[in-house]
């Protein structure tokens, strides 16, 4: 007896070394705030910080990233990193997802404050100038819509890419060089909320005005877990734990508070 007593200790020990200063990696590009700046330790972002509250007490270091959108994917679902943030089922499907939490994520329909615009699908935005992100899914009609008009690619459709791809399409919209925005409406407005000495400076007055959701079905956002690794299942059943704690106790409302979401 005594020796299967010191067996499961050991064996229960080396688990617990096992993850003393292992890393796990999370990826994704800026989307504040769900992940935010790297350096910045307050407010990393909604997502980062539940990982860290998740596995830093369990001996993990959580280590952040940015990276391109679609090379995040690709790389998550090859094994290099552990944890896509922002993952969707209907992107990832193959990817290993928590109970939770999940947050809305879903993109929305943006024109200038005062545009009479009417939003009504893809219809809609046909004899419109269309501002997006490189390999973001807004919906299937949308896409498909983008891909066919590639041809007319920045003049109907101005897809960009990298970190400066969202100031960048909001510039555009209210400076009148695009038409319709497509972005998830808590990401807009709080990089719309960073940048309005650099709008003033830019003489572009107004603000994006919500007109619609791109999608009637709501997209929910995890962390994603790479498929690729084995012990991808236990993290998020952890995290599916520390996430119901966390919202029975109030500590996931605070945090959708400090972040606006």
């Amino acid at each position: 007896m005594r020796m299967l007593v010191g067996l499961m200790l050991l064996c229960s020990l080396t688990g617990v070394l096992h993850a003393q200063n292992k890393v796990l990696t999370m990826v994704a590009d800026n989307w504040c705030p769900f992940n935010c700046d790297p350096d910045d330790n307050q407010s990393p972002g909604f997502l980062v910080e539940i990982a860290r509250k998740t596995f830093e007490p369990m001996g993990y270091v959580v280590d952040y990233k940015i990276v391109p959108w679609t090379r995040a994917i690709e790389e998550v679902r090859a094994g290099k990193y552990n944890m896509l943030i922002a993952a969707s089922h209907e992107e990832t499907p193959d990817f290993v997802f928590p109970a939770g939490p999940d947050v809305s994520c879903g993109f929305d329909v943006f024109v200038r404050e005062g545009d009479p615009f009417v939003w009504n699908g893809v219809e809609s935005i046909k004899d419109k100038r269309i501002g997006g992100i490189q390999d973001y899914v807004y919906s299937d009609a949308i896409n498909a819509y983008i891909d066919e008009q590639k041809p007319t690619a920045g003049k109907k459709i101005q897809i960009l890419r990298g970190d400066s791809a969202l100031p960048s399409n909001i510039k555009k919209l209210l400076g009148h060089r695009i038409d319709v925005l497509f972005e998830n409406e808590a990401v807009l407005n709080y990089q719309f909320g960073n940048m309005h000495e650099e709008l003033a400076d830019l003489r572009l007055p107004g603000k994006p005005h919500k007109v619609g959701t791109t999608d009637d079905k709501p997209t929910q956002c995890y962390l994603g877990f790479s498929p690729a690794i084995a012990e991808s299942k236990l993290l998020a059943a952890k995290m599916g734990e520390v996430a119901k704690e966390m919202e029975k106790n109030g500590e996931l409302t605070k945090l959708r508070a400090k972040y606006g979401m």
